[in-house]
């Protein structure tokens, strides 16, 4: 569920206040530095995956953070931002391994540490960035420390080492239980509610089937022609709520979802998503609804707008781009 405007508009300064944070999920403490707080929405467990999950760190506060309209990925915004992945590792292999292993670490050099007294690697990226991250095994998994944003000159051993020297294992706990029933099922649970949601122009209704920070957006140019997926934007959620909110209520704005769920292959799976048609101001675009389980939860996830190339530009328009400053409308 999406914060009201009162917790939106309410101090940080508490949780900047505290250094020191321990997830007993994924069994661990650190202390972060200074005016850094755990992230209000990026942050995710997963009981699924071999990544069970990730802890994302700013210097943002939560309302900053969740105002901030994200526009081209990576957001220069975050570029302050660094993040603890925990993976499961249990097969004998030793940290360094585990980190040659990485297909993101291809042709970087991976050097045998210990951090606090623990097995450890130092993984430099080969590129000439440079970018130097960390990582320690406990509790039978990797504890990967490094930044969001990858930039030439950054000193990012000499930001994460500190923050990798204060890490303590801690007992795990158990993790989020999966969703119960059927992806395919549970994603349809997804398009009906938010089908039911835009019909009666209810966009708190929409927010409760949103998480995390921002709303993925893609553009389809039609007809098709090679490479023809363009324009790979993040929205940030809580302003395009609040855009959506009067532009439904007032009329201006009609959503019909057909929540008779579709899906492609994606990764070996299926990724399921449910078309819906927009109208704006009387004009009418496709608008494929995204949807994904993070953290024992399914949720709608992104969206995928289709253009016609005969309209010659790419204009998601303000409700969807906030004050991204992307090709002219």
């Amino acid at each position: 569920m999406l914060p009201t405007t009162a917790a939106r508009t309410a101090s940080p300064s508490a949780s900047r206040s505290l250094a020191a944070y321990t997830n007993a999920t994924l069994g661990y403490g650190i202390t972060m530095p200074a005016g850094y707080r755990p992230s209000s929405c990026e942050s995710w467990v997963d009981a699924r995956t071999d990544l069970i999950g990730v802890d994302f760190f700013t210097p943002l506060s939560e309302s900053e953070e969740l105002d901030l309209n994200v526009g081209d990925i990576p957001p220069a915004a975050r570029a302050a931002d660094f993040h603890l992945a925990v993976q499961r590792e249990s097969g004998g292999r030793s940290v360094v391994e585990w980190a040659r292993a990485q297909p993101m670490n291809t042709g970087a050099s991976v050097v045998a540490t210990t951090i606090g007294g623990r097995e450890a690697a130092k993984i430099t990226s080969s590129d000439r960035m440079g970018a130097v991250s960390f990582a320690i095994r406990a509790n039978d998994r990797i504890y990967l420390f490094d930044t969001d944003i990858r930039r030439e000159g950054g000193d990012s051993a000499g930001f994460l080492a500190p923050i990798a020297m204060s890490f303590t294992p801690v007992s795990p706990g158990p993790l989020p239980t999966p969703y119960p029933k059927p992806p395919r099922e549970a994603a349809q649970e997804v398009a009906t509610a938010l089908a039911k949601a835009f019909s009666e122009h209810d966009a708190a209704g929409v927010s409760l089937r949103m998480r995390g920070c921002t709303l993925g957006m893609y553009a389809v140019v039609e007809p098709p022609e090679p490479n023809n997926t363009c324009c790979i934007l993040n929205r940030a959620i809580f302003p395009f709520i609040e855009a959506l909110r009067p532009a439904l209520a007032g009329g201006t704005v009609t959503v019909v979802v057909d929540p008779l769920i579709q899906s492609v292959g994606q990764g070996g799976g299926e990724r399921f998503f449910a078309v819906s048609r927009w109208t704006d101001n009387g004009n009418t675009r496709q608008i494929d609804l995204l949807f994904d389980e993070r953290g024992g939860r399914w949720s709608w996830s992104g969206a995928i707008h289709h253009f016609q190339r005969a309209d010659g530009s790419v204009c998601f328009g303000r409700m969807w781009a906030g004050n991204y400053q992307g090709p002219p409308c």
